[in-house]
């Protein structure tokens, strides 16, 4: 079944027809997954990703829980490149110029989420990012600029691809171990993740 089939057959997903963009810390909680190519495979269209978080924010994911440096993995978007899964974007022009500056120098969020921020208003695509001062930020921006979550990724692809309940918690734990991410509270998919990480 094609990525466009899919989403017809399971519905449409949250962030709507739009592409996405991942921010810094959901490209490394997807990555520590394991199966980031699987999880953007159920995408309608590929992701995108800012050269400045691909090249100077994520670049490690734990291979344990703890431990010294020599335990990273070095995050390689390279293959997902590659395959046409992802597609690597650099801010271009005056304008998306100026509204990255006018999103980095008007709040507390970091360069990789206010670059993410201004391609995806000058690009039509939704923000996936779990920061909440990002969230705050895009969402009292003018038009508000469209997010969506680590988990709600993550689901998409689980049930699009009908994932195992052993193979769903298992990236769970990757992405807790390896990239120290659960959802918080005001999470509305917090039930679900925490559903899924004991249903296995």
């Amino acid at each position: 079944m094609t990525r466009a089939g899919m989403e017809a057959a399971y519905g449409t997903a949250p962030w709507g027809d739009r592409g996405v963009i991942l921010d810094g810390c959901t490209l490394l909680n997807l990555y520590a997954s394991r199966r980031i190519a699987e999880i953007l495979g159920t995408m309608s269209r590929p992701c995108a990703v800012a050269d400045y978080v691909r090249d100077q924010e994520a670049l490690w994911v734990g291979r344990c829980k703890s431990g010294p440096a020599a335990e990273r993995e070095r995050v390689d978007v390279g293959p997902l490149v590659a395959s046409g899964l992802v597609e690597v974007l650099t801010l271009k022009g005056d304008e998306e110029m100026a509204h990255f500056l006018t999103l980095v120098s008007s709040s507390r969020i970091d360069d990789g989420e206010a670059m993410s921020g201004a391609l995806a208003h000058a690009r039509g695509l939704a923000v996936a990012t779990d920061d909440r001062a990002a969230l705050k930020v895009f969402g009292r921006h003018l038009p508000p600029i469209p997010t969506c979550s680590t988990a709600s990724l993550v689901r998409h692809w689980a049930e699009c691809a009908a994932v195992d309940a052993a193979l769903l918690a298992r990236a769970l734990v990757d992405i807790r171990e390896r990239a120290t991410f659960e959802p918080g509270p005001r999470d509305p998919l917090q039930p679900w993740w925490r559903a899924a990480l004991d249903g296995a």
